[in-house]
């Protein structure tokens, strides 16, 4: 535009949504600069006739929804109006005592002009999972639909089993076989109709984790280690996915779009020190181990996004400032991961060992820190000789050999006599939560030593351990599995991949997944009859896949040594013109069992169906044990996290609102867990029958 008097039209269509929209202008002028509008134009979008409907986030299968459907009218005379809900898919029954019309699922209604009128029709779900809400409202004049899904659950608490193979043919004459047996309870606590099973084929060692970045573990993510695993595993499949060849540009935005993310939330834990804790500012101190962490992670994400060089400085400061003259470093902040402990003090070679490997991720170091890392491997060393812990051999040899230290063959030689060996595996196992770990670390060592054959031994175990997803059971062994499993694809995988493979169950079913590179499909998958018990897979043709059978099912109660005790009590406040209880005030008591102290525990509450937690209520719930509270699936899920439970009780309360009217209400879980170490973990079942309606 060149003069005062220019003018300039854009045309558009409005989005087809009901709401208000603002508009506002700016512009750019060599001589006067920027300027923006006054005052802001708004747009009111509406329609004149349209219908809406409300319905809970999920029920559970048993249950039934009085679905509440409002019609508005704003034209200028009163429309007689029919609202039919549509149920062409037999996807649920329908209360015929509540509704007129032949099939018993229209009503008609009238409704005035500028007002709405609401009706309701009680519908029961007779399958899982999603099904149609389809609702139509029709007049001489005017007419509406909507359409919306519900989520039907089944009832207790989901179990995820997964079984994972690396497979390897070198020329099209091999035949593989592998047998998996879909183990399932066989006592009452199973719920019928739960089962689900499937077969997903890569092309990738990475394939499974690379398609679920956002979605690695089936636990929350709330703390300052938690928030690691939406950001590790995207640079671990960048730089992988990069040197390979294979980075295409969806991943690449959806992986730069998570580190951009997780950097700035991580930033929101950091101590004014340098330093960062699992709760940020509300921890008395930030943790060494965990700062080792970040820095180690920001430092790997530099070639992707934009990373402060002050906040790394300032890290890695903290970091030697906590090295004792011994050369060992020491943890100020409260220890989260079991590994860092010995007994009740914290272990300072796992530590020490676990920072110098973060700080010589790269060679941005000055000659003084080189001189701390130096001291550091002095401090390993001679603590190698007089240890027999697994977990202090295997990440000692991997940081000697990282650093190429004239001491590594003596690490390796002694990492080696712990090794086990089956026809199918090599691995290191003490029983213990830790054993991802320390198989990881065992994995980069071979690895950086190119023992290819015992390599591809630790691999196949690593993967077996895998979950569907991808991950492992937390952020750490997931964060450093991933590593190595990246680190051994970068070496040693194949490019090349033409594998058939036929799967049958034990009811006959078959079917077949063809995996080729050269298609550029990463994920094959394959749903099985849900009363399969067990699945034969056949391999012929070249090349090498990985492979998983996943099954889930749902429980009442699956747990037979409960490591917490939960108990409950419930009240309703009740509406006071039809005594409905409309809100529900639930405190929920936790201490442990078998341990004195747990390591950081989540209790997860789920909510009645149909209520929605008031969020400010469950703000007040944080005391020194109490660090977060959070919601999920739409506020109808509450996720405390502990700094720890203790043998005293502690107590949670929850204020939740009544959002659409559920009938018959089913029992939902309360479910206590160490979030190191999952297998400590106890779930009652609670269902206040007062909240029906």
């Amino acid at each position: 535009m060149n003069s005062d008097t220019s003018s300039f039209d854009y045309a558009t269509s409005v989005p087809d949504t009901i709401t208000s929209w603002i508009i506002t202008a700016f512009s750019i002028n060599a001589e006067n600069g920027f300027a923006v509008t006054d005052n802001s134009v708004s747009i009111n979008v509406f329609r004149p006739f349209f219908v809406t409907i409300i319905l809970p986030y999920s029920i559970i299968r048993g249950e039934s929804v009085a679905l509440k459907v409002t019609v508005y009218n704003y034209l200028k005379i009163a429309q007689e109006t029919q609202v039919t809900l549509i149920n062409d898919k037999n996807e649920f029954t329908i209360n015929t005592t509540e509704t007129g019309g032949a099939n018993g699922n229209s009503k008609k209604i009238v409704v005035p002009p500028n007002d709405g009128v609401t009706l309701s029709f009680i519908l029961t779900p007779i399958k899982l999972g999603y099904i149609s809400v389809h609702v139509e409202a029709k007049s001489q004049s005017s007419g509406d639909r909507v359409i919306e899904k519900l989520l039907v659950k089944p009832e207790g608490e989901t179990v995820y089993k997964n079984k994972a193979f690396f497979v390897c043919m070198q020329n099209a004459t091999n035949h593989i076989t592998k047998h998996v047996h879909i183990s399932i309870p066989t006592n009452a606590s199973f719920v019928k109709h739960s089962k689900r099973v499937s077969v997903s084929a890569f092309t990738d060692i990475l394939g499974s984790a690379i398609n679920n970045l956002d979605d690695l573990l089936r636990m929350p993510y709330g703390c300052g280690e938690q928030n690691m695993i939406n950001f590790v595993p995207n640079i671990v499949a960048l730089n992988y996915l990069t040197k390979a060849n294979k980075l295409t540009e969806t991943v690449k935005r959806t992986a730069i779009k998570h580190l951009e993310t997780g950097y700035q939330t991580e930033l929101t834990y950091k101590h004014f020190d340098g330093s960062y804790s699992a709760f940020g500012q509300s921890d008395y101190f930030g943790s060494t181990w965990l700062t080792a962490f970040v820095i180690k992670s920001f430092k790997q994400s530099k070639n992707y996004i934009s990373v402060d060089k002050n906040v790394i400085k300032e890290g890695v400061d903290f970091l030697f400032r906590k090295q004792s003259v011994d050369g060992s470093f020491i943890e100020s902040g409260r220890v989260l991961n079991k590994a860092m402990q010995s007994g009740s003090a914290v272990n300072n070679v796992t530590l020490t060992a676990y920072v110098l490997i973060a700080v010589n991720i790269d060679d941005d170091l000055n000659s003084e820190q080189l001189s701390h890392c130096e001291k550091a491997e002095k401090f390993l060393i001679a603590s190698l000789t007089n240890t027999s812990n697994l977990y202090e051999i295997a990440i000692i040899s991997y940081a000697l050999h990282l650093r190429n230290s004239s001491q590594k063959e003596i690490a390796f030689e002694k990492l080696t006599k712990f090794a086990k060996q089956t026809k199918e595996y090599i691995f290191w196992s003490n029983n213990s939560s830790m054993d991802v770990e320390i198989n990881a670390y065992s994995l980069m060592t071979l690895v950086l030593r190119n023992e290819t054959e015992t390599s591809l031994s630790v691999l196949r175990w690593l993967i077996s351990k895998q979950n569907s997803k991808g991950g492992f059971e937390s952020t750490q062994d997931t964060v450093v599995a991933l590593q190595a499993l990246a680190l051994f694809a970068e070496k040693f995988s194949s490019n090349f991949t033409d594998i058939d493979i036929n799967v049958q169950t034990n009811k006959g079913e078959m079917k077949s997944i063809k995996v080729e590179s050269k298609t550029g499909v990463t994920l094959y998958e394959i749903n099985l009859k849900k009363t399969s018990k067990s699945v034969t897979l056949n391999f012929t043709g070249t090349g090498c896949t990985m492979v998983q059978v996943s099954w889930q099912y749902n429980v009442k109660n699956s747990i037979n040594i409960p490591a917490f005790q939960i108990k409950y009590n419930a009240s309703q406040s009740k509406h006071q013109l039809n005594k409905t209880s409309n809100i529900l005030r639930l405190n929920v008591y936790v201490r442990t069992v078998i341990l004195n102290e747990s390591g950081m525990a989540v209790m997860e509450i789920s909510l009645p169906s149909g209520f929605v937690c008031d969020v400010e209520s469950i703000q007040s719930t944080k005391n020194e044990l109490v660090k977060r509270v959070e919601t999920k699936y739409s506020k109808t899920v509450i996720v405390v996290y502990f700094d720890k439970i203790t043998l005293n009780e502690t107590s949670i309360s929850v204020v939740a609102n009544r959002e659409a009217n559920v009938l018959n209400l089913q029992s939902v879980p309360i479910i206590v867990y160490d979030y190191y170490d999952t297998s400590k973990r106890s779930m009652i079942l609670y269902s206040p029958k007062e909240l029906n309606i």
